[in-house]
């Protein structure tokens, strides 16, 4: 299943390597609290200092950086306006469309939370 402008970039499991179709489902925001709290918890920090959406947006936007996202595509990613580009570039086209998803996907192993998937990238580029 490829990314599009409808896929769900927060979700609950999805294996990008499974040979059946996925039907990702979005987190729902306990969901996301329940793993925040989690990790909170392996940290040794108080659930009461964390600011969800910036935390998020901070995490996104360093993993983008150190996954080597172009600038721009990550300023896009973010919903940030870069000069003139948000305006007059053209996303919904296919080439357009297809740079952003590649962009994102350089990032997409160090944004997911989860072990597990990146397990299985490995499990699955190892059976190659």
């Amino acid at each position: 299943m490829p990314l599009n402008e409808n896929s769900i970039l927060i979700r609950d499991k999805y294996a990008i390597f499974s040979k059946k179709l996925n039907r990702p489902t979005g987190l729902t925001t306990e969901a996301f609290n329940v793993q925040m709290r989690l990790l909170l918890r392996k940290a040794a920090l108080p659930f009461e200092n964390l600011q969800p959406s910036h935390a998020l947006r901070k995490f996104f936007d360093t993993t983008l950086i150190n996954s080597n996202v172009d600038a721009k595509f990550k300023e896009m990613l973010m919903g940030h306006s870069i000069n003139l580009d948000d305006v007059y570039y053209d996303k919904k086209n296919e080439i357009s469309g297809n740079k952003l998803r590649l962009e994102y996907m350089k990032a997409a192993d160090a944004l997911t939370i989860n072990d597990e998937f990146r397990l299985r990238k490995q499990i699955f580029d190892l059976e190659d």
